[in-house]
Parts: C-alpha cells; sequence; structure tokens
C-alpha cells in the first residue's frame, strides 16, 4: 500500500473508473511512452496500491481500452503496451486484483499474424482501435441486467491483429467465449439478454436496398424489438429509412422459474436467474435479475463484501511531517496524541541545543584562547637622543618624580 507516486507538468493522472467501493487511476509514465500503470484504491479512496503496468493511454488523443463490463461485478478488461511495441489485451475477474490474457475460444484458430502460437489468445478491440481507424463499427457492449453478457470485436493472436475484426461473445462474464460472427457486425442487446441467438443467417428484412447506418434499440436492453437504421437514394437527394424488427412475433412464452441456470462469483457469492440457452421464451420490461448472495472467505481485495477472518491493524503516517530531532522516531507520528505531545519536547531541545553553543563559545574564549592578554608600552624617544647626552636621562627621571620620592629600578624591571 502507498500513495500515488508524483507526476512532472508533462505526465498526468487520469480516473478510469470510480464507485462507492474503490477508485481506478491511471498514472502517466515519464516521457512520451504511451503508457503508464493502474493504481487501485482503498474503500476510502485514500491508500492506493498498483494494480497493473504498462497499461496502454496514448498521450495524444488520450486513447486507452479500459472497459468497465456492466454485466458482472468485478471484471474488467483493458490493453497493455508489451515490450515489442504490441497491443494486447488483459482481464481481471477481481476488481484489479489480478490481470490476465482472455481465454482462446474453442472455436477459432490463431490467426496467421501471431508469432508465436503457442501464446494464443483473445485480444478486443476498442478506443485505441477505432482511433487507428480500423474497421470496428462498436465497441464493446455489455448491460447490468443481462447477466454475464458481453459482445464485442476481437481477433485471435499473440497481440492485437490490424486485420478484419470479427464478433465475439460471452455469457459469463468474459471467462470463456464464443465466436459468434465472421467480420465486422453492428449489435445489440434485447430483452435483458434473453435475444442471444445461438445460429445466425441472412435474413432479408426490406425488399427495396437502403444504406446501412447503424442499429437502434430503447435504452436498458429490455425491449424486444430493434430498428434498423439508413437511407435510400431518391432521383436528386437521399431520405432516412428506417425498419423496425419486433421479436416478441416469435416468442410468445413467459420465462418461468425452470428457464433460468445458476452460478456464483469470487468472494461474495451470488445466484444469479438467467435463461438456459434452450428456452424460448422472453423476460419482458419488468424483469430484473433475481441475486441472491451472502458473504463469506476473507476479505482480500478492496471493494468485495467477505466478512470475518483477522483485521489487520491500520495505522497511517502523514509522510510530510518530517523529526526534527533524533530523539522523535517515527512511531511518535502515529497518532494524534503524540503529535501534540511532540511540540515541547522539540522546543526544550532546540533551546537545550542553543544554550550549549553559547556556554562552548564562552569557555574557548576564556580558557583555550587565555586569559592573560599581551600589553605593549612605547617610549616616545626625542630626536637626536645620542647628541644630548646625559641629558635626556636627567629629564626622563625627573618626570617619574614629579609625583612623589625618586624610586630605584632595577636593570631587569619591565618598568
Amino acid at each position: 500500500m502507498a500513495q500515488l507516486p508524483p507526476v512532472g507538468h508533462e505526465e498526468f493522472y487520469s480516473i478510469l473508473a470510480a464507485n462507492e467501493d474503490m477508485v481506478f487511476m491511471h498514472v502517466d509514465e515519464p516521457g512520451d511512452t504511451g503508457f503508464g500503470s493502474i493504481y487501485v484504491s482503498d474503500d476510502r479512496g485514500t491508500v492506493y496500491s498498483k494494480s497493473l503496468e504498462r497499461h496502454l493511454y496514448t498521450t495524444t488523443g488520450g486513447d486507452t481500452d479500459f472497459t468497465n463490463v456492466t454485466s458482472l461485478r468485478g471484471v474488467f478488461i483493458t490493453s497493455i503496451l508489451a515490450e515489442d511495441g504490441s497491443v494486447q489485451s488483459v482481464v481481471s475477474f477481481d476488481q484489479g486484483g489480478e490481470w490476465v490474457p482472455l481465454q482462446k475460444p474453442d472455436n477459432t484458430k490463431c490467426d496467421s499474424t501471431a508469432k508465436d502460437p503457442n501464446m494464443c489468445s483473445l485480444h478486443i478491440h476498442a478506443a485505441y482501435s477505432t482511433a487507428m481507424k480500423l474497421n470496428v463499427p462498436m465497441l464493446p457492449l455489455s448491460e447490468p441486467n443481462a447477466v454475464g453478457l458481453i459482445m464485442a470485436h476481437g481477433s485471435v493472436g499473440d497481440a492485437i491483429s490490424v486485420m478484419k475484426p470479427d464478433v465475439f461473445v460471452s455469457d459469463d462474464g468474459g471467462y470463456t467465449w464464443l465466436q459468434a460472427l465472421k467480420g465486422p457486425h453492428h449489435y445489440a442487446i434485447l430483452d435483458s439478454g434473453g435475444l442471444l441467438g445461438q445460429c445466425w443467417h441472412v435474413h432479408q428484412f426490406t425488399s427495396d436496398p437502403i444504406h446501412f447506418t447503424g442499429l437502434a434499440s430503447e435504452p436498458g436492453a429490455r425491449s424486444m424489438n430493434v430498428s434498423v437504421w439508413g437511407y435510400r437514394d431518391a432521383l436528386l437527394s437521399q431520405y432516412w429509412v428506417s425498419v423496425t424488427i419486433d421479436f416478441r412475433e416469435l416468442l410468445t412464452r413467459d420465462c418461468e422459474y425452470h428457464d433460468p441456470n445458476d452460478g456464483c462469483m469470487l468472494g461474495y457469492k451470488e445466484k444469479f436467474l438467467r435463461l438456459r440457452k434452450a428456452s424460448v421464451c422472453w423476460n419482458g420490461r419488468d424483469y430484473e435479475p433475481d441475486l441472491k448472495g451472502h458473504v463469506l472467505d476473507y476479505r482480500k481485495i478492496p471493494g468485495d463484501k467477505c466478512e470475518g477472518g483477522t483485521q489487520p491493524e491500520r495505522k497511517e503516517i502523514d509522510l510530510s511531517m518530517r523529526c526534527v530531532s533524533d530523539l522523535l522516531g517515527p512511531q511518535d507520528l502515529l497518532t494524534d496524541g503524540h503529535l501534540s505531545s511532540s511540540a515541547p519536547i522539540v522546543v526544550t531541545v532546540l533551546i537545550i541545543l542553543l544554550l550549549s553553543i553559547v556556554a562552548g563559545v564562552l569557555f574557548i574564549k576564556k580558557y583555550v584562547c587565555g586569559g592573560r592578554f599581551l600589553v605593549h608600552r612605547y617610549s616616545v624617544l626625542q630626536q637626536h637622543a645620542e647628541a644630548q647626552g646625559d641629558g635626556v636621562d636627567e629629564s626622563l627621571d625627573s618626570n617619574h618624580t614629579q609625583a612623589g620620592n625618586k624610586t630605584g629600578c632595577h636593570d631587569d624591571s619591565d618598568e
């Protein structure tokens, strides 16, 4: 556990995803590398740990393949930039605790562009592929009420291929995949994921040809119909055309309790009631996934619902606080009580240090340099002393005896 690393004026932070449980934060690497690291927070968003290195995030367009799979809790898909410059897809099923390659679909083979056929996995096309002008008409699609369902364009190999992508489908939250369609397509989720075909055929929906532009369905993926949008050419103009396809005419039976199938998820055991693949029925607009769950095991990652086990002691140290004396250790900064009691100690230590310095200076000045100071006395010599002879001595003697009786001096006296 650590704080987020600092960045310079040429690097950046980017919040990839955030909810009430945790935050996914991208931290850019120094230089124009095009990648960085993903950090995940605790449930309070204050303490972060590194989750994924070499995460793809372009500095020019700000493109990243980070995708939150809304159809299953805790599943995220993104891309990394390998050391050889290739882009590879990885998935996490435990909210960033571990990232692994996507499993290769059983009904596919590794494409011809793969350098190592033994390192073959599924790679998902997302925002980065569309920024590179690849033929990817739709991004990965999932819906909260379509439990476990993911639809995406991708390729099978050792990295994302620039060749024409195919459509892949997962109905278990990304654990296993199936190649549904060859080539790029438009897709939509209807009836809370209940309208998921097992076999695909070509069908003519209108007798007059149109220029296709896209699919449109009701938000929430609960409706049973989808509209095909396009335009037709007239003599001097063009006009829009919408063809609505209603699947309610095909599915006449309402889904019952024996139609769903159950499953579970890591950390927090949940039972999802969803349609069997062989069931021919419709969920309806009032359908809500029947989620029955309970907590179990230990709490290992932020955001899960596990209870019990040993709760480790939680301590926080403010890295902006610095010790000003060896008398203060890191343990003195752990609690607010220690922080408040450390102020008088710091002041006392500073006063003692100042007094010691002053006393040392006085001691050195008095005893090391010595208490005796040299005194130099000078006598003024009159000019032409040698010419005057004894007159000089007499005048000097008279000066010393003016204040009193004349006192004799030894020859070795300094005075």
